[in-house]
Formats: structure tokens, sequence, C-alpha cells
């Protein structure tokens, strides 16, 4: 499933939005927060992955067989990237590791249980 939002992503679409309707940028982003609501803001503490990306990553949890990133788009929100060294079997201790990281990644990311 997408999501769509009508925020720009880049400062070039924002300009090039204002310039449709012969406004300014500020006055676009007025416009847009009126109509809109407040830009999606990246949480406190992520930093840009890449511009090319538009992902926000947090810090990581690492384990010698798994990496756990959290990580935010302004258009689809939270998810939890699992990075694993191989394919290999986890042990039972480091599954409930795992599972614990995932829990407190997604507890992080302001998730509850049962939503």
């Amino acid at each position: 499933m997408n999501k769509t939002t009508n925020w720009p992503a880049t400062v070039r679409e924002l300009g090039e939005m204002a310039a449709n309707k012969d406004l300014d940028a500020s006055a676009m982003l007025a416009e847009l927060e009126a109509q809109f609501g407040p830009c999606p803001m990246p949480p406190t503490g992520y930093t840009l992955e890449s511009a090319k990306s538009g992902r926000w990553i947090g810090t990581e949890t690492m384990n010698r067989s798994w990496i756990l990133t959290p990580g935010w788009k302004f258009d689809t929100g939270h998810c939890i990237d699992v990075w694993t060294v191989d394919y290999r079997d986890l042990t039972p201790t480091e599954a409930l590791q795992l599972g614990t990281a995932l829990i407190q990644a997604a507890q992080t990311a302001g998730v509850t249980e049962g939503e």
C-alpha cells in the first residue's frame, strides 16, 4: 500500500509548487500548513541517511548476528530494518535478545502494545 503526501520532499519541489501558484516559498508553506497541518518531522536524534533515500535513521542496536536500524520517512513513518550477517539459525538466547531489541525499537518509535 502506497501513502502519498502533499508536502514537498525537497526545497526545489517547494519552489516549483510555489511558482505554479505564483507564491513565494514561505507563503506556499503557510498554505500547506493551513490545509494539511504541520509538516511531518523526523524523530529527535535521527539523522538523514542520504538525500536520495530520504530516510532518517536512529541509533543502531547490534549483536554478533544482527543489526537493527530504526528508520523514518516523511511519507511512510517509522520502520525497523533488520540486517543479518548471513543466513544462520539463532540460538534461543539470541532470539530473545533480538525480540527484546525489536520491542525496544518499536517502543522508541512510539508504538504501544496492541496497535
